[in-house]
């Protein structure tokens, strides 16, 4: 039996392991953002296995439906808040000799922005909330699973954005 479409295998894997129900502690440095730049990330092998623009474009339209601004530039916007959205595929071919294809992917979508250090004065970029999927894919859906793993980080992003900064 052939398998065209590979059942894909999601790990959805946080910071902190939360127990049903709990609260993201992230959550709290997402209080008081007005609006969200958005950012792609992949390598130059990477970036041929998906559309980027097209997965930039379901990021965005998914963050402003729900009411949150996506500024065409962060500069000049308090805090400088951006979500990176950053791809990595690894060839499955290359360590089986060739026998399976496909490939595991992983995908990272954190909010990176900018927060003061108390203990020396500065400022300094840094990731306070962030989300990650594991996955396995054939070749063949690698871009629609792509736009499946975007779409649920993104609303993950979302739901806490929103519950922080309630509409």
């Amino acid at each position: 039996m052939e398998t065209r479409h590979a059942g894909i295998f999601l790990l959805m894997a946080a910071v902190f392991a939360l127990p049903m129900g709990a609260q993201n502690p992230q959550r709290g440095t997402l209080k008081g953002l007005q609006s969200v730049g958005v950012r792609l990330e992949a390598s130059e092998s990477d970036a041929k296995l998906i559309d980027r623009s097209a997965l930039r474009t379901i990021a965005e339209l998914r963050i402003r439906q729900n009411g949150i601004k996506v500024p065409d530039t962060i500069e000049g916007v308090a805090g400088r808040p951006q979500l990176i959205i950053r791809f990595a595929f690894y060839d499955v071919s290359k360590s089986t000799g060739g026998r399976t294809g496909g490939y595991a992917v992983s995908v990272e979508c954190m909010l990176e922005q900018d927060v003061h250090l108390d203990r020396n004065r500065s400022w300094a970029k840094a990731v306070t909330w962030s989300a990650l999927v594991i996955a396995t894919t054939n070749s063949d859906v690698i871009g629609e699973h792509s736009e499946r793993m975007t779409s649920k980080l993104v609303d993950e992003f979302v739901n806490d954005f929103l519950a922080e900064n309630p509409r």
